[in-house]
């Protein structure tokens, strides 16, 4: 904005060293046009400032919508909500109460590209690991890279 500013501020300038009487009409035209060019220039930073703010509170709406999006939808029943029905009640869980459970691990196969959910721990074993897809029946095969870079190191 402050280069808008400076923009104004140059018209001015120039308008200034044309040395126009400010009583005759051409004076009063760019005296005119300079006050309008300011107001657009305050009523532009309003607009700007405002927007920003409005910015910030979406962003925080949607981090609720998303929390209570998660609340309602993110129960593991196989039920679905409906309008009108009765929400399911979710267990109170405390801090003490709080299971550690891995979350999945979704891969997709290479050749069929459907989407396979595996559990974090086959990941963790440092053995090359085949895994056949349940859907096109083509080997996968994990932890091959970790393996090679081993083999380079220990090379060296």
């Amino acid at each position: 904005m402050s280069d808008l500013k400076k923009k104004v501020g140059y018209l001015k300038g120039l308008a200034e060293g044309l040395n126009l009487d400010e009583t005759s009409k051409e004076g009063r035209l760019f005296n005119s046009v300079f006050d309008v060019l300011d107001e657009m220039v305050v009523v532009i930073e309003e607009i700007v400032l405002s927007q920003l703010e409005m910015g910030e509170y979406l962003e925080m709406m949607d981090e609720d919508l998303g929390d209570l999006e998660d609340y309602i939808f993110g129960v593991e029943e196989e039920e679905d909500y409906f309008p009108g029905a009765e929400l399911p009640e979710l267990p109170e869980v405390g801090a003490e109460e709080a299971e550690e459970t891995e979350a999945e691990i979704e891969l997709a196969c290479p050749h069929c590209f459907e989407v396979l959910d595996l559990e974090p721990s086959i990941l963790e074993d440092e053995d090359v690991i085949e895994i056949i897809c349940p859907n096109c029946e083509k080997s996968i095969v994990l932890n091959e890279e970790e393996q090679k870079k081993e083999e380079e190191n220990t090379e060296q």
